[in-house]
């Protein structure tokens, strides 16, 4: 019983262990290999990622963990995860078409450049962040590390 309490807090952080590790070790080699410029161009546009699922989010992430068991009358934790996953791709259209007049803007502010392709690759990011984070909690709610 001990034992297997013990793989389950192993098995849910590996993770978070793996995810540090990789920091710990990526971090030092990133600030000696790229240029200061280059590795704040990174972090902005991570950070600007992170901003832009906050609100694409919604905290739909952490409701599919409160009703992931007990879902709404009429849905299973299977319709719960599919609505809100449309939801958050609707949230991600309408970001992406709303903030389109603003890409060279944005552009110039988190890389420093015009680019077209920048503005692109930061709602790809933030789609495949969303895919990602529903995906870990849907998982982690079924016990499937």
């Amino acid at each position: 019983m001990q034992n297997n309490i013990i793989k389950s807090i192993v098995g849910f952080s590996l993770s978070s262990w793996i995810g540090m590790i990789i920091g710990l070790i990526s971090i030092p080699l990133l600030t000696r290999l790229l240029d200061p410029g280059q590795y704040a161009i990174i972090n902005q546009f991570i950070s600007a990622v992170n901003l832009i699922m906050s609100f694409v989010c919604l905290g739909l992430d952490s409701g599919l963990v409160r009703y992931y068991f007990e879902p709404p009358e009429g849905f299973t934790s299977k319709q719960l995860i599919t609505k809100i996953m449309i939801l958050c791709f609707i949230l991600i259209a309408i970001a992406t078409i709303a903030l389109s007049p603003f890409r060279s803007f944005l552009g110039r502010k988190i890389i420093g450049s015009e680019s077209y392709y920048a503005f692109i690759f930061l709602f790809l990011a933030v789609f495949a962040q969303l895919v990602i984070r529903l995906f870990t909690v849907q998982y982690r709610m079924q016990n499937a590390i």
